[in-house]
């Protein structure tokens, strides 16, 4: 499933022909086995708004009746995100091609270079980081809303490409309970390490990104830094509401880390008698590895590396930040079926611990315009999703049928 293998619409259990469903295997997380686990999405063809409503009240009453059942004290949280084309995968913009990652350190310090009065304000990479993505630059984050409204919207609309006009639409739909330790808050240390590997080069040492955290944590040093959150590790996040896009949209973002553990000429085998892959897998798998033992088991970080609290049959106790050196990965050079573990926030129509039923709400093309229209009614537009002076002021004009007259110069 890796290297020229990979196939976004594999990614979610779907195929482009006919009837979407697409049964397969997946890799659960940090495990390159294939597991017993089968992905059976769950398919909603939406033609018009009353289908959308049908299918929203299904799931969530599900959901209800699932938390009821598990006697859960707290509620969930839903969020969506709506692709204009269905064979999109789920990977941030930065992420998709060698070039991107090469080039991504210096694309993040040349924006903030450019927009130093704006940056300089920001107290946080993952700001930073929220802005980038808002206008297109490229970032870690991947879009989700609070919205279904809007994300239906998006799934639609075709004014700002028209090469979705002939595709069909999508709208997934995530769910993550509130108890989760994944719902993390805007200036969460584990957000920090993963946007902040932004600004480290294509191959870079923990040294190089601690660094750069630390100048968000100051008082935390690099030894507790946890080594999960640097290879592979995917959270979502609740940004500010500083930007009035992200208040109208009710923004989320899925921000993710893809890194691989790198041996420079078998110096890190050498030093610590295991290899780079052993150790990155039970890194990985740490939290299933030492079941019924303590979080500094099963949460490896320098420190507790160094005071001997792992099982590995090695001896960390001269490991540095300066000794694990990485490389920023491709989701489709990654040996996992879903690289960023994102089947654990969709929502599941199963409980059954053996099977993954992601809901899909598919709009075809045909459907696309009237639904654009039957979203108008409820104030859904192209002003409210991006309410910027100069789209409001033309949605204005348009619905006032005005037509202004540009001066013509002699």
């Amino acid at each position: 499933m890796n290297g020229n293998g990979f196939d976004s619409l594999q990614q979610k259990g779907l195929k482009d022909e006919g009837g979407y469903v697409k049964t397969q295997p997946f890799y659960t997380e940090g495990d390159t086995t294939a597991k017993n686990v089968r992905v059976s999405p769950k398919i909603c063809e939406i033609r018009t708004l009353a289908d959308y409503f049908s299918f929203l009240k299904e799931i969530h009453d599900k959901n209800a009746d699932r938390l009821k059942r598990q006697k859960k004290e707290f509620g969930s949280l839903f969020l969506y995100r709506g692709q204009g084309n269905v064979a999109f995968d789920y990977s941030p913009s930065i992420l998709r091609s060698e070039k991107n990652i090469k080039r991504e350190h210096l694309l993040c310090r040349e924006f903030h270079r450019r927009f130093f009065e704006t940056m300089d304000s920001y107290k946080t990479m993952f700001d930073e980081e929220v802005l980038m993505q808002h206008y297109g630059v490229g970032s870690r984050c991947l879009d989700l809303l609070e919205s279904p409204l809007m994300a239906l919207w998006a799934a639609c609309e075709t004014k700002s490409n028209g090469d979705f006009k002939n595709t069909y639409g999508e709208v997934s739909v995530w769910c993550l309970d509130y108890e989760n330790e994944d719902l993390k808050a805007y200036d969460s240390s584990t957000v920090s390490v993963i946007v902040n590997t932004a600004k480290c080069e294509r191959y870079f040492s923990l040294g190089n990104l601690a660094m750069e955290y630390h100048k968000e944590h100051p008082t935390e040093m690099q030894n507790f830094i946890y080594l999960k959150d640097v290879l592979r590790r995917t959270v979502v996040a609740r940004a500010k509401y500083n930007n009035v896009h992200f208040t109208h949209q009710l923004n989320c973002f899925a921000v993710m880390n893809l890194n691989k553990l790198v041996d420079y000429e078998g110096n890190f085998q050498r030093k610590f008698g295991i290899s780079a892959e052993q150790f990155s897998e039970y890194i990985l798998n740490a939290k299933e590895k030492n079941k019924g033992r303590g979080e500094e088991y099963q949460k490896p970080n320098i420190a507790r590396l160094r005071e001997g609290k792992h099982t590995l049959n090695a001896d960390f106790s001269e490991l540095s930040p300066w000794d694990l050196w990485f490389e920023k990965e491709k989701p489709n050079d990654s040996p996992f079926v879903d690289s960023f573990d994102l089947y654990r926030y969709q929502y599941n129509d199963s409980e059954n611990e053996n099977e993954r039923v992601p809901m899909y709400a598919i709009v075809p093309p045909s459907a696309k315009d009237s639904l654009i229209e039957e979203l108008e009614y409820t104030n859904i537009t192209n002003a409210t999703v991006y309410p910027d002076m100069d789209i409001v002021a033309k949605e204005m004009l348009e619905r006032y049928g005005l037509q202004i007259e540009k001066e013509e110069k002699e």
